[in-house]
């Protein structure tokens, strides 16, 4: 847990079941929460701080994280099955990642 009192958290996957528990602990106290995912949140309550990104599409990543401006991310974001049949089916993990990094070392303004 970071000691800041407030601040800006970034939680991709934040409509999963941890990303969802994580939100609302950041919600509750008082910090500003983005929930960056793909799918809606779990929790409606969390509709006003989701927001349908995805990892994939580096552009309109980089734009959310510029228009957020995060101190923290907390990257929960990825597929946890054993379905799929190569690694490309897994490409949020590993190509979503590649695309967040960057779009992160800019920093908070």
């Amino acid at each position: 847990m970071v000691s800041q009192s407030t601040g800006r958290v970034l939680v991709t996957g934040g409509s999963g079941f941890i990303g969802t528990n994580l939100v609302e602990r950041y919600r509750a106290r008082s910090w500003d929460v983005l929930d960056f995912d793909t799918c809606g949140p779990r929790d409606k309550s969390h509709l006003d701080v989701w927001r349908k990104v995805n990892l994939l599409d580096r552009v309109a990543l980089n734009a959310a994280i510029a228009a957020f401006s995060p101190h923290y991310v907390f990257h929960l974001a990825a597929r946890t099955d054993l379905d799929g049949k190569n690694a490309a089916d897994y490409a949020a993990n590993s190509v979503g990642t590649s695309n967040l990094v960057p779009g992160l070392r800019a920093g908070p303004s």
